[in-house]
């Protein structure tokens, strides 16, 4: 089975024998074109394309506190940009309410307008009645300049710098008016603003970030300083029980236990040698009652008189010689203690009384001299004594010493539990208040290289310029669409007339409708010229 075989020349002879009905709606689509050209206002657009250039400064060495995405400020800005109040600003620097109201008519109304006077006025009423007021001319005009002023992000072009990005992010601001000489002042004015609000958006967030870190480390250090005078005031009451102070305090008490160790052995010493003393002063007394003994009863049988002279001779070189010895030691104990002390005054009494009994008559001679072995005795005594109470005192200190350490020891573990509660939130606190004391700097940091303009911003990389032609309506574009719709049109209408056509104009329409070959077919001319 033979594919059908496609001729073109058919299409040809229709178009030929109905060419009129393609040339006349192919020439009024391209009038049509031409007349909307002519009347469609024109519109001029103008753009500007700006670049992100990464901060001068290394992030190295400063970082900056502008966390916000790019995108996200663009959009932030873009907001800005569009609203009311600025809108409305740049407006009345441009003067657009005017053309505002020439835009609100085309070319071919106000061409109507000037023809026919009471479509004016008729017109004229109509628009009062549907602008109302100047605040809703106001309206349209913000209206139409956030419509006509539009912010598209651009593919990154190759980044610089030390930022270490390999693509700069762009984004174009373009502005579409009727206006020529507006489109591209207006437009770089946008540009101009968009870059000073990025600048001013950006030292606002490093301002209010340093005046947040600011107010946060003045809080914690009155919470560290709360601490350090926490941890002062509990060292100051547990002094001597600080956990550091733990082998100083076993130190101290293993030296007062040998200290005491030595009292007792020195105070064992003394009391022996008191009991040895006393012993013999008990013995010396033994003496004198039997040498008194004696001597009453040799003086009964002699009459007394070469024995009480040997005696009294006896008994003043013992006095003599205790009396000294007994004032040498007074002034020893002179130098050591005051008048008052009891080892002083009784001295001072023995010595009276050896005095006394120096000047006593012959018949006490014996008793004189056991007396004064006795009182030699009492002397040793004495220093003893005082050495014996001195000990005493010694040992009950040491004792006391030794207990003040030993709870000292004891308590420790407990006080090491507190402090150690009271170090680590103190701890906590400053390692807050450091992290917040660095960050704080690194954000004065950042705060001046924004406010230096040392910080990311944006750069104008092509500014806007005054359009040589309008971006609305394309010529090229609307006669093309003008062609294309004749030319179509026209086609669509020629081959309408060809199927409402009754007449045969070939040999196979023939054999199509009749169903019979044809056998012979013969030019309508030469079918006439043999007529």
């Amino acid at each position: 089975m033979q594919t059908p075989k496609f001729e073109i020349r058919p299409y040809i002879n229709l178009g030929l024998r109905r060419k009129w009905w393609v040339i006349i709606p192919l020439v009024l689509s391209i009038l049509g074109g031409a007349a909307f050209l002519k009347v469609s206002p024109r519109t001029y657009r103008a753009s500007t394309l700006i670049l992100l250039e990464p901060q001068s400064i290394p992030d190295s060495f400063v970082r900056s506190t502008v966390t916000e995405s790019v995108e996200g400020r663009l959009r932030t800005i873009t907001q800005q940009i569009h609203s009311r109040t600025n809108l409305e600003r740049i407006a009345r620097d441009f003067k657009l309410d005017q053309a505002l109201s020439d835009a609100e008519e085309d070319d071919l109304i106000r061409m109507v307008r000037r023809r026919i006077p009471f479509l004016d006025d008729w017109l004229s009423s109509r628009q009062q009645k549907q602008s109302g007021s100047e605040n809703t001319m106001i309206v349209n005009l913000v209206d139409q300049l956030r419509k006509n002023l539009q912010v598209a992000i651009r593919s990154g072009s190759p980044g610089s710098g030390g930022s270490g990005r390999e693509q700069s992010l762009a984004f174009e601001i373009s502005f579409e008016w009727k206006d020529p000489e507006i489109v591209a002042p207006l437009t770089n004015a946008v540009a101009f603003r968009f870059i000073e609000e990025n600048l001013n958006a950006r030292e606002e967030i490093a301002m209010s970030t340093t005046d947040f870190l600011k107010q946060e480390t003045a809080v914690i250090r009155g919470e560290l300083e709360a601490r350090e005078r926490e941890l002062e005031t509990f060292k100051k009451e547990h002094m001597g029980m600080l956990p550091d102070q733990l082998d100083s305090n076993l130190n101290v008490m293993n030296q007062l236990r040998d200290q005491l160790l030595n009292l007792e052995r020195s105070l064992d010493h003394e009391k022996q040698q008191a009991i040895l003393l006393r012993s013999q002063a008990q013995m010396a007394r033994l003496e004198r009652e039997a040498l008194a003994s004696t001597v009453r009863q040799e003086q009964a049988r002699s009459g007394g008189t070469g024995a009480q002279r040997d005696q009294r001779m006896t008994s003043e070189q013992l006095t003599s010689g205790s009396l000294e010895e007994l004032e040498a030691e007074l002034r020893r104990l002179s130098s050591l203690y005051t008048e008052k002390h009891p080892d002083i005054a009784a001295l001072k009494r023995r010595i009276e009384k050896m005095k006394k009994e120096g000047r006593r008559s012959e018949g006490g001679g014996a008793a004189s001299v056991s007396d004064t072995v006795s009182d030699r005795i009492s002397l040793q005594l004495i220093p003893i004594n005082a050495n014996i109470e001195s000990y005493k005192n010694q040992i009950r200190e040491v004792e006391k010493q030794i207990q003040t350490y030993k709870q000292r020891v004891e308590r420790t573990p407990q006080v090491e539990m507190e402090l150690n509660k009271i170090v680590r939130d103190y701890e906590t606190v400053k390692q807050r208040y450091d992290d917040l004391l660095k960050k704080k700097l690194d954000a004065r940091l950042a705060e001046q290289m924004e406010k230096r303009k040392k910080g990311e911003r944006f750069r104008v990389l092509d500014p806007a310029i005054k359009p040589p032609k309008p971006f609305k309506p394309d010529p090229m574009r609307i006669m093309a669409m003008a062609l294309a719709l004749g030319l179509g049109l026209g086609g669509g209408l020629a081959y309408l007339r060809e199927m409402l056509d009754p007449r045969f104009y070939n040999p196979d329409e023939v054999e199509s409708f009749l169903d019979v070959p044809v056998i012979l077919s013969l030019p309508m001319k030469d079918a006439e010229t043999k007529g």
